[in-house]
C-alpha cells in the first residue's frame, strides 16, 4: 500500500479477499466465455445457415461458408477485445475501477446471452463483438484493482492467481464440452448459460469498495488517460508493453494453443488424403456449387477387414474400422465456368482397429468438371487411377491405422493445466531474478521447448506429450508475468488504460500472427510444424526488446 495512506484507509482483510475473488471470477468467467465459441460457433453457423427442402430435409451449408464466417467471428472477437481494453480501461481511470469492472462483466455476459436469439450470422458477429468489448476491458480493470488494494509484497503471487483465472475458465468449459454435446440443436442453451456471470456484476457493484489509490490519485490530478499514455513520456512504456504482450500472444495464437491441437489431430494417425485439381468447363451453363463439390454420397470404401471380422467366433468382441469421408477446399463461393477447383478427399479411420486392403472409389461430377483437366497428386500412401470416360476415381490405399480419438483432448488438457501452473511460474521468477531477466528466460525456454517440439518431433507418443506439457507451461508463464509488470509501468491515474491498451492491442497483432501461420502452412505444403516453428521466432524479438525496458523489481507502484 502507499505510505501516504492512513491506517484508516487501508482495506480490511475481508475487503482484500472480496476484491481478489471478484477479480479472479471476472477473469475466470472471461476465459469461460472465450471458450464458448470454439465449442458452439460451428454448430451455431450450421444451424442458422441450414435450409429445409420441400420434403422437410435439413441441408447444412458448405464447410467453406461456415469456415469463412467462423474466421470473421474470430477477427471480430479480437477487434472487440482490443477496443474494449481501450474503452473500459479509459472509463476505469475516469469513473473508477469497481463500477467499470461491473459494467464490463455485464457487457460480456448479457451480449453472450443475446446470442441465444441470433438468427443470422451477422447477428452472431455483432453480439460477439459487443461481448468482446467487456472481455477486453475486464482484464485491465481486475489487475489494476487487485494490485492497488493488496500490499506490495503479495503482487507476484497475485499476478499468478489472476493470470491463471482465465485458464481455469477455459479448462472448465472444455471439460463441460466433453460431457455435454454441443450440436446444432443445443448450442443456443450454451450461449444462454453464458449470461449467468452477469450476477457477478451485481456482486461487484454491491460489495467491492473502490480502489483507495485511485481515489487519492484523481483527487490530486484529473485523469486524462489517453492523452497521457500517447502524448507524454508514457508513450515509451506503452509501446514496450504492447511489444511484450504481443510476443506472448503471437506465439500462443499462431503456434502453441492455436495450431498444436490441430497438428496433434493429424499426428494421431488414422487419416490419409489425396489432392485433386480440375477445371469447370468454360462452356458450362452453370458452375459447380459447393454442396455438390463437398458431397461424399458417391464415395465408397471397401476393405478386407469385414472378412476378418466375420471369421471371428461369436464369443469374441470384434473391433473394427469405421471410416469417415470428407472433401475440403478453400472456395468461399460456387465455382464459376472456367474456374479451377482444388480439393482434398480425406478418409479417417475412427474405429477401434486398423483397416486392411482398403480401396476407395469416387464418381467425380464430370457433368460439371472437365474430365480431361483432372490432375491427382501422387498420395503418400497407395496408388490412384482415374477413368476419364466415366469419371471414376480409384484409390488403392492398403492399410490404415485407427485414429486416437482422445489425442487432441489430451493435448488441450495438458496445455490448460500447464498454463495454470505457468501463470505462477512467471511472476515468481520475476520476483526472484527481476522483471527483465525473467522475461528473457521465459522467451529463451519457450523458444527452446517449442523449437524442439515443432522442429524435431514427428510422432504422437509419450515424448510428444511430455514436451507439449513443458512448452505449454513456459509459453503460458507470460500471462502471470504481464499482470505483475504492466501495472508497474503506469501511474495510478492511467494504469487501467495503459494495461488495457498494451494487452489488447497485442491481440490485434496476435490475429495477424494466426493469419500468417495459415499462410505459411500453404507455403510449406500443409506442414503445421514448419509454420509454427517459423512463428515462434518472435521470441527472439522479446529477448532483445526486454533490455530496453525499465527494471521495476522492489519498487512500489508508481503514483
Amino acid at each position: 500500500m502507499s505510505e501516504s495512506m492512513t491506517s484508516e484507509s487501508k482495506p480490511s482483510k475481508v475487503t482484500l479477499w472480496l476484491v481478489l475473488i471478484a477479480a479472479f471470477l471476472g477473469w475466470m468467467f472471461d476465459g469461460l466465455e472465450m471458450g464458448l465459441y470454439p465449442l458452439a460457433a460451428r454448430p451455431a453457423l450450421r444451424d442458422i445457415l441450414a435450409t429445409v427442402t420441400t420434403t422437410g430435409e435439413r441441408v447444412f451449408p458448405a464447410e467453406a461458408i461456415v469456415g469463412a464466417w467462423y474466421s470473421s467471428l474470430v477477427s471480430l472477437f479480437l477487434l472487440g477485445a482490443a477496443t474494449g481494453g481501450l474503452l473500459f480501461g479509459w472509463l476505469g481511470d475516469r469513473i473508477g475501477r469497481v463500477r467499470t469492472m461491473a459494467l464490463s462483466i455485464a457487457f460480456y455476459s448479457v451480449f453472450t446471452g443475446c446470442v441465444y436469439f441470433a438468427n443470422a450470422p451477422w447477428q452472431l458477429g455483432v453480439f460477439r463483438f459487443l461481448a468482446a468489448l467487456g472481455m477486453g476491458g475486464e482484464w485491465a480493470l481486475g489487475v489494476a484493482l487487485v494490485m492497488e488494494c493488496w500490499p506490495e509484497k503479495y503482487r507476484p503471487i497475485l499476478a499468478g492467481v489472476i493470470g491463471a483465472a482465465a485458464n481455469v475458465g477455459f479448462l472448465a468449459i472444455s471439460l463441460l464440452g466433453v460431457f455435454f454435446q454441443v450440436d446444432e440443436d443445443s448450442w443456443r442453451w450454451m450461449m444462454l448459460a453464458g449470461a449467468a456471470p452477469g450476477l457477478l456484476a451485481i456482486f461487484v457493484i454491491s460489495f467491492i469498495p473502490e480502489s483507495q489509490r485511485w481515489k487519492e490519485s484523481v483527487q490530486k490530478e484529473r485523469s486524462k488517460p489517453l492523452r497521457e499514455i500517447f502524448g507524454t513520456r508514457l508513450v515509451q512504456p506503452t509501446l514496450l508493453g504492447i511489444a511484450f504482450a504481443s510476443v506472448a500472444l503471437i506465439a500462443t495464437w499462431g503456434a502453441v494453443s492455436g495450431f498444436l491441437p490441430v497438428w496433434t489431430d493429424q499426428l494421431a494417425g488414422g487419416e490419409r488424403s489425396i489432392k485433386i485439381t480440375a477445371n469447370v468447363p468454360s462452356y458450362a451453363e452453370e458452375g459447380l456449387d459447393l454442396l455438390t463439390l463437398e458431397s461424399v454420397k458417391d464415395v465408397q470404401v471397401s476393405d478386407t477387414s469385414a472378412d476378418n471380422a466375420a471369421a471371428a467366433t461369436t464369443d469374441t468382441v470384434v473391433s473394427k474400422p469405421n471410416y469417415q469421408l470428407k472433401k475440403t477446399h478453400t472456395l468461399e463461393a460456387d465455382a464459376k465456368a472456367g474456374e479451377e477447383v482444388t480439393y482434398h478427399l480425406t478418409v479417417t479411420n475412427r474405429g477401434t482397429s486398423e483397416g486392411t486392403g482398403i480401396t476407395i472409389t469416387d464418381m467425380l461430377p464430370i457433368d460439371r468438371l472437365d474430365a480431361a483437366s483432372v490432375q491427382i497428386e501422387k498420395p503418400q500412401q497407395g496408388e490412384v487411377s482415374f477413368d476419364v470416360a466415366s469419371g471414376k476415381l480409384t484409390w488403392s490405399l492398403g492399410t490404415l491405422e485407427f485414429k486416437d480419438p482422445k489425442a487432441k483432448s489430451r493435448v488441450q488438457a495438458l496445455l490448460s493445466i500447464g498454463a495454470i501452473l505457468g501463470c505462477f511460474v512467471g511472476p515468481l521468477l520475476a520476483n526472484w531474478l527481476g522483471r527483465r531477466p525473467a522475461y528473457f528466460i521465459l522467451c529463451l525456454t519457450s523458444l527452446v521447448s517449442c523449437g524442439y517440439l515443432f522442429g524435431f518431433l514427428r510422432e504422437y507418443n509419450f515424448t510428444f506429450l511430455a514436451v507439449t506439457a513443458v512448452a505449454g507451461l513456459v509459453s503460458a508463464s507470460f500471462y502471470g508475468w504481464l499482470p505483475l509488470y504492466l501495472p508497474e509501468l503506469f501511474p495510478t491515474r492511467v494504469r487501467a488504460t495503459g494495461q488495457g491498451v498494451a494487452f489488447n492491442f497485442a491481440r490485434i497483432f496476435a490475429a495477424g500472427g494466426a493469419w500468417l501461420t495459415g499462410t505459411l502452412i500453404v507455403v510449406y505444403h500443409g506442414s503445421y510444424p514448419l509454420a509454427c516453428a517459423t512463428i515462434i521466432s518472435v521470441y527472439l524479438v522479446g529477448m532483445v526488446l526486454i533490455w530496453f525496458a525499465p527494471e521495476t523489481k522492489g519498487k512500489p507502484l508508481p503514483e
